[in-house]
């Protein structure tokens, strides 16, 4: 007798080998759940997505990137009022230097300190970088 080769189905489609059949419970608060739902919603995920990678994750925990993007717009702010302040100060020092009435030593002092505060900025900003590669 002939041996007839089973024919594979093209309609049904073969299951994965990293299918997830495994249920896993936790009891939480209301308060807790809707705390887990929102932090899931903020990143575009399903609670048991978002619960999985949490639970699987490498680093101790996962974390909201907005949070994060706050606090570097905070920083940008509180740098931009610094730089304000800086270029009303160096205005200031250029109309009492035309006037006659700045040292060259208060002039060269200021320069000290402006050269420090780029240098500072600088390292501050290459920081940010660092951190903000960290987050994509």
């Amino acid at each position: 007798m002939e041996q007839r080769k089973k024919r594979k189905k093209l309609y049904k489609p073969e299951i994965k080998k990293d299918f997830k059949c495994k249920i896993v419970k936790a009891r939480v608060s209301l308060e807790e759940f809707e705390s887990i739902k929102d932090k899931a919603n903020t990143v575009n995920l399903s609670v048991s997505e978002f619960l999985r990678r949490r639970a699987l994750s490498e680093g101790s925990t996962a974390f909201n990137p907005k949070d994060i993007i706050e606090h570097f717009f905070r920083y940008t702010g509180a740098v931009n009022k610094v730089g304000v302040n800086i270029n009303q100060a160096t205005n200031y020092l250029n109309y009492l230097k035309n006037q006659g009435r700045a040292e060259a030593k208060e002039v060269e002092e200021f320069n000290k300190l402006f050269y420090k505060y780029v240098l500072v900025m600088t390292e501050l900003n290459g920081i940010m970088k660092k951190e903000l590669k960290k987050i994509k």
